[in-house]
Parts: structure tokens; C-alpha cells; sequence
């Protein structure tokens, strides 16, 4: 009788529909540190962002992967496939990431991935609320530049020489300390077709001069539009 008259509590609690998540675009030379999708350094990952909810409404991201970018009618990748699930229910005491690293192998180089991310909330009846669904993004893996030279102490630091089995194409060359990982050269793009090589600090966008006797280490990124690779690095110090 008493909830006849005042009504009783749903068993079904009440949730709210956190924002919409967005893939953070992707960051292009001379910016040496990579954001939005790319690939991760010297391995055969895809490592992708997205935005962050500031009111964090959001308990939960699933992220989605395909080959196939049609949507559904409801928004989301045909032919999909869950890769992941981040959660993180009380964000006073983890803080959700908004991050995902996608290991492919090297037998996926070359072939395009589509992916998607959706946020939900969850309530205390553990009935969750799903927001509308990321736009897509893609991207490719591609096989890694081999590093030549420089390489090992006391060699030839002005001159950065590599590999590439996709003859050619774009690419980024990215020096650091090896103690501190401070870069101090993080190159334009360099469109080349052969030779694959440069000279340090040839476009002027180097922070300092190599210093003989510091330990340095380098990498070369491959860069296309919703693909590319990056090699491993490699150690070395100037003359």
C-alpha cells in the first residue's frame, strides 16, 4: 500500500549518457612526439587516443577493429570485433585511461584497420548507458626502415643513413640523450627515393649540436596517411 501511494523505487536505477569520445588527430612532423594513431616505435603495434571526459561521467571505453569501415544502422563498424574493454568505476581512485595499443604482428603489414571507440556509464544496478559511437579511423602498419649508420661509439654522427624494402617514401628522424630521452632533433619530413639518408640538423631544427662522448640514440619513422612504421632505435656517440 505504502508504494501504491508514494511510488516505489525502480529496480532499474537511473544512468546518464556520457559525451561522445573522438580520436585525437594524428600529429605530423616536425611535432617528434607522436599523438592520435601511429605506430609504436621499433614494434609491430598500432597505438591509438582519444578524448577524455571532463565531467567524468564515462566509466568504461570499447574499443572496436575491422576491415570493413561500413557502418550499421546503429552507428557502429559492420563485420567488427571487440579488442578491448577499460574501465575504470571510481575515477577518484584510478583515473580511465584513454589510450589503446593494438598488437598486430608482422603478418598484418599493409593491411588497413578500422577502428572505433564508444563510451558508456554504469550505474549502481550495473545497467549500462552507451554514448554515441567515435567516427572511424584507420591505419596501417608498415615494414620498418633498418638503421645503418651512425651506430656504436665514436662514429660518423653528421650522416644518418637507412633501409627501406618500400623503396622510398617519407620519413622522420628523431635523435635523443639516451640517459635523460631529451630529443634534440626531430626532423621535417624527407621525401626520398634513394639514397635513404640525411645530415644532422639539415632542415635547422635541431635544439643543439652533438656533443662527442654523450650517448645519443635515433630512429627513423616511415610516414603515409593512415600508415606508416617507426624502426627500432639505435645507440651511438659522435666523435
Amino acid at each position: 500500500m505504502f508504494c501504491m501511494l508514494n511510488g516505489c523505487p525502480s529496480s532499474i536505477e537511473p544512468s546518464v549518457t556520457p559525451p561522445q569520445p573522438n580520436f585525437i588527430p594524428t600529429s605530423y612532423p616536425p611535432n617528434p612526439i607522436d599523438h592520435g594513431i601511429y605506430a609504436d616505435p621499433g614494434l609491430d603495434f598500432i597505438v591509438m587516443e582519444w578524448t577524455s571526459d571532463p565531467g567524468k561521467t564515462t566509466t568504461g571505453y570499447v574499443v572496436f577493429r575491422s576491415k570493413n569501415d561500413t557502418l550499421g544502422s546503429d552507428g557502429l563498424l559492420r563485420d567488427r570485433s571487440q579488442v578491448a574493454t577499460i574501465e575504470s568505476p571510481n575515477q577518484l581512485v584510478e583515473t580511465l585511461d584513454t589510450t589503446f595499443i593494438d598488437s598486430l604482428g608482422t603478418n598484418n603489414y599493409s593491411i588497413q584497420n578500422y577502428y572505433q571507440v564508444e563510451a558508456y556509464h554504469t550505474a549502481g544496478s550495473n545497467v549500462k548507458t552507451y554514448s554515441k559511437p567515435s567516427s572511424v579511423e584507420s591505419f596501417a602498419l608498415l615494414p620498418k626502415p633498418m638503421l645503418n649508420s651512425p651506430s656504436g661509439d665514436n662514429s660518423d654522427g653528421t650522416t644518418f643513413s637507412w633501409n627501406d624494402i618500400g623503396l622510398g617514401g617519407q620519413f622522420q628522424i628523431i635523435v635523443r640523450k639516451a640517459d635523460t630521452k631529451q630529443i634534440v632533433w626531430g626532423s621535417n619530413n624527407l621525401l626520398l627515393a634513394g639514397p635513404l639518408s640525411t645530415n644532422y640538423d639539415s632542415d635547422s631544427l635541431a635544439t643543439e649540436q652533438l656533443v662527442p662522448g654523450q650517448q645519443y640514440q635515433w630512429r627513423v619513422k616511415k610516414i603515409g596517411t593512415n600508415r606508416g612504421s617507426s624502426s627500432n632505435w639505435q645507440n651511438f656517440s659522435v666523435k
